[in-house]
Order: C-alpha cells, then structure tokens, then sequence
C-alpha cells in the first residue's frame, strides 16, 4: 500500500491523504445544510412531544422513549 499526499506549493503535506481532501469538501457541503436539518429535527421532536397516548400506541412507541427522544438537544442525532 503506497502513502499519497496532497500536493502543495511548498511540497507535499504529510498525514493529509488525497482521500482527506475530498471527506473536507463533504463536510463543508454538509455544513451548509445543517441548519435546515436542525430545525426539521427539532420540529419532530416538537411534534413526537405532543402525541397523545392513542397517537403513539398507532405508531408503537412507548410515552418514555417519546419523551426521551423529544428531550434530545437538535444537533444530537
């Protein structure tokens, strides 16, 4: 298995694998669509919060995982 590095002006950068470079851009892709995610997270939560007991049982959950997944912070998956 052979090393590769990303090339730079000043040679190339140790540790960083031309695959790294590509995983970056992904993620500052990602970035850009977090808030939109959050907030329909947080939405759902909202909404999983404030299921009747009948509401639940037609979907089967249980009122404390409801409750426990309602309570999670909107950046925790």
């Amino acid at each position: 298995m052979s090393n590769s590095y990303i090339q730079c002006a000043d040679g190339p950068v140790e540790g960083v694998h031309r695959g790294s470079f590509r995983k970056a851009m992904i993620s500052v892709t990602e970035i850009w669509q977090l808030p939109r995610i959050w907030s329909a997270r947080a939405q759902q939560r909202r909404d999983l919060a404030n299921l009747t007991a009948h509401e639940l049982a037609d979907i089967g959950v249980k009122r404390e995982d409801a409750l426990f997944e309602s309570r999670k912070p909107f950046w925790q998956a």
